[in-house]
């Protein structure tokens, strides 16, 4: 194992508090046998497969060598019963602890894997013997449909992860636990489900040392050519787990082989970094009490333009015009104009991204004689992903959310703005400018509003720079 260090971070980057959600007094005294149900009886099996009885020419499988449940969404696997520890090492499975037999990127049948490294088992089981708990944490999106009612083609999909991992837990030959995150949901990695689950749910009440943990896994943001021949990383996702919870990362590369860390990148954006909200710059762009206007805001969805209208704006007296709301533009049109004959003032929250949508509420600016200012969210794509995704999860309580999960999967999936808004407004983005009948255009950029981020203050800024996708 190579020498312990803190999480790896871009230069520039700030350190932060990590969340943590205790748990409430009714939710506490919940059990792994609480949450979670086997997954698949062998009587059962076969009916879900196709067959009630065994037909002749089908050989009956050895017993399983893990214990396999489910709570909700998250596949939990356990192999020759670990021991509760507070040292847990941490790792993901595809192109960490197995590869592929061959260049091909994904496994092409359920034989096809080799362990990442030879000298693999011995590895593990010095950290067994060091007293660590050996923990794999994986995403496996191609499984979200494996617990649906009726659908059988799924679950032998999910079948034939789980023999994979009849095959592998008995090579790397360690106690050792397995969680795998089959939906978009509050488990998947970078999200903090699967660690907290861990925590609370399989470790026997043991508290864990988070100092004394640690993540490896091979999506860590290094670019094409890290390395002479390879490609870049599919994604950051296993570094930003990491990061979120507060532990040491490492690659594959790194961590068996000793190799010193690559250049890597999060891409245009890092949450860590944005700053907090100027209130000279939103002074700047207050309500006129004094004048009759028409304020059109240009932006992302989920990048920051309700917050300003609602706060600001429709607190001032605006006639607050949405389109989630109104459900047609012809709607808001219509609102804005009678909003205006109404001698009050409007402000207009929509996407807004090219102008011929802005031109219609030009236009009623003209015709009431008023002016009409624009104000520009220039806020890139993966910032206003973020905030959409941490719309949807940021405020969730980890608790909650796995009780409800282990009831029903699909009932914990929360609402979120579709990847296609986003690429429909990069497609029709067409930039502000007096040149359309603004009377000005102020251009803004994303500032954090920490009262606006978490009902709790110690939660604030911590959950909202936590990495969500």
């Amino acid at each position: 194992m190579p020498p312990k260090r803190q999480p790896t971070s871009p230069a520039g980057a700030v350190e932060r508090k990590r969340a943590h959600v205790a748990p409430t007094d009714d939710l506490a005294s919940l059990t792994l046998h609480d949450l979670t149900q086997p997954i698949v009886p062998n009587t059962q099996q076969r009916t879900l497969l196709g067959f009630v009885t065994k037909p002749a020419h089908v050989t009956e499988k050895p017993a399983p060598v893990i214990d396999w449940l489910r709570a909700g969404s998250l596949i939990i696997g356990q192999y020759r019963n670990p021991l509760p520890s507070n040292k847990i090492a941490c790792f993901d499975l595809d192109a960490t602890l197995i590869k592929v037999k061959g260049n091909h990127v994904f496994p092409k049948s359920v034989d096809d894997w080799l362990l990442w490294i030879d000298t693999l088992p011995q590895t593990l089981r010095k950290l067994v013997d060091d007293g660590y708990k050996i923990v794999i944490m994986s995403n496996q999106g191609g499984l979200k449909n494996s617990f649906d009612k009726g659908n059988t083609k799924a679950f032998a999909k999910c079948r034939m992860f789980l023999d994979k991992l009849e095959q592998v837990a008995p090579a790397l030959d360690v106690p050792l636990q397995i969680l795998a995150a089959t939906r978009n949901d509050l488990y998947r990695k970078p999200r903090l489900g699967m660690w907290h689950f861990l925590e609370h749910y399989l470790n026997d009440g043991q508290p864990i040392d988070r100092s004394q943990c640690y993540y490896v896994g091979d999506a860590a943001g290094r670019a094409h050519g890290w390395k002479a021949g390879l490609r870049k990383d599919h994604a950051s996702t296993d570094r930003k787990f990491a990061e979120n919870i507060g532990i040491p990362f490492y690659t594959p590369e790194e961590y068996f082989c000793g190799e010193e860390p690559a250049p890597f990148s999060y891409g245009t954006f890092d949450p860590r970094l944005v700053p907090e909200q100027d209130d000279n710059e939103m002074k700047a762009l207050s309500p006129n009490p004094t004048v009759q206007e028409i304020v059109v805001i240009v932006g992302y969805p989920a990048s920051g333009k309700s917050s300003l209208a609602k706060l600001h704006f429709a607190k001032a007296g605006y006639v607050y015009v949405n389109q989630d709301t109104l459900k047609t533009r012809a709607k808001c049109v219509k609102a804005c104009s009678e909003a205006l004959r109404d001698g009050k003032s409007v402000v207009i929250d929509n996407t807004n991204p090219d102008r011929a949508t802005r031109k219609l509420y030009i236009q009623e600016a003209q015709k009431a004689k008023c002016p009409v200012r624009c104000i520009h969210y220039d806020v890139g794509e993966d910032l206003a992903r973020h905030n959409n995704f941490y719309r949807a999860y940021g405020w969730l309580d980890y608790h909650d959310f796995i009780v409800q999960n282990a009831r029903t999967s699909e009932a914990s999936a929360p609402r979120m703005v579709p990847d296609v808004a986003y690429y429909t407004y990069a497609s029709r983005f067409e930039e502000p400018t007096t040149d359309e009948g603004f009377s000005k255009v102020d251009t803004i950029t994303f500032r954090l509003n920490p009262k606006l981020l978490h009902p709790d203050a110690d939660q604030q800024t911590t959950r909202w720079q936590h990495w969500y996708h």
